[in-house]
C-alpha cells in the first residue's frame, strides 16, 4: 500500500487473489475499514486494485461511500481487452 496519487492523497492497495474469493459482505466490509484507515492517516482517496493493476474499488465520485467491482477470474482478462457482460 502507498500514496500513488501526484498529490499524495490517494491510498492504493494491491489485493491478493483471496480478496475475490471473499463473500460480497466480507469485502464490503473490508473495503470500509480501508477506506477508514486511509481516512485516519489523512488520505482523501482510496483505490482498490488486482495483481495487474486493474480496478477493483474506489472511493464514491459522489455522495458518500464506495464503489466496489466484482473481481474477475485472477490471472485472466477478457479477450479484446474490455468486460464482458454479466450472462442473462
Amino acid at each position: 500500500a502507498a500514496p500513488a496519487s501526484d498529490d499524495g492523497q490517494t491510498l492504493v492497495l494491491q489485493l491478493d487473489p483471496a480478496y475475490g474469493r471473499r463473500a460480497p459482505a466480507e469485502r464490503q466490509r473490508l473495503a470500509l475499514a480501508w477506506q477508514q484507515a486511509g481516512a485516519a492517516l489523512g488520505l482523501e482517496r482510496l483505490e482498490l486494485r488486482d495483481g495487474r493493476g486493474r480496478l477493483l474499488g474506489r472511493d464514491a465520485l459522489v455522495g458518500e461511500g464506495l464503489v466496489l467491482l466484482e473481481p474477475q477470474p485472477w490471472g485472466r482478462w477478457p479477450p479484446g481487452g474490455r468486460m464482458a457482460p454479466p450472462p442473462p
